[in-house]
């Protein structure tokens, strides 16, 4: 259902992308840290999420962006060193020679809002297909 879903946005390589970020984290938080379907989710679940996002395990968090698959021998494998999350510095701090570093990681309120637009389209992509009951961001303000 999540392919199908991101099928849609095959167009635009930087769209794909984005969107496969914000459903992919939604997918693992769900499966591995909660053991849960995101079929099931409520409005506190998401809530929880947004919270994991704000505060992810630093094990989540990578110090540079790795591509989310390898291609070894023609094939796209998994990548060991990707992570959910990157920490950043600004640009101005890069050139001062500051380093990324797991313990200032932030997730920024534009990032929130795009997540938010992402899965809330996901949501009702569900409903849609007639595969979940309704959509739990809508109740979330």
């Amino acid at each position: 259902m999540a392919l199908n879903f991101l099928y849609n946005y095959r167009g635009s390589s930087d769209t794909f992308v984005t969107y496969r970020r914000d459903v992919e984290r939604l997918l693992q938080w769900s499966w591995l840290i909660r053991n849960q379907s995101i079929l099931s989710h409520k409005r506190e679940d998401i809530e929880a999420f947004i919270e994991f996002c704000l505060k992810p395990p630093k094990r989540w968090i990578g110090l540079k962006r790795d591509s989310r698959f390898k291609n070894i021998n023609g094939q796209k494998t998994p990548n060991p060193a990707w992570k959910p999350f990157e920490a950043h510095v600004s640009k101005e701090d890069h050139k001062e020679g500051i380093k990324p570093d797991k313990n200032n990681y932030q997730f920024s309120q534009q990032a929130l809002k795009v997540m938010f637009g992402i899965l809330s389209s996901f949501y009702n992509y569900l409903l849609q297909e007639v595969i979940t009951q309704g959509n739990p961001l809508l109740l979330i303000r």
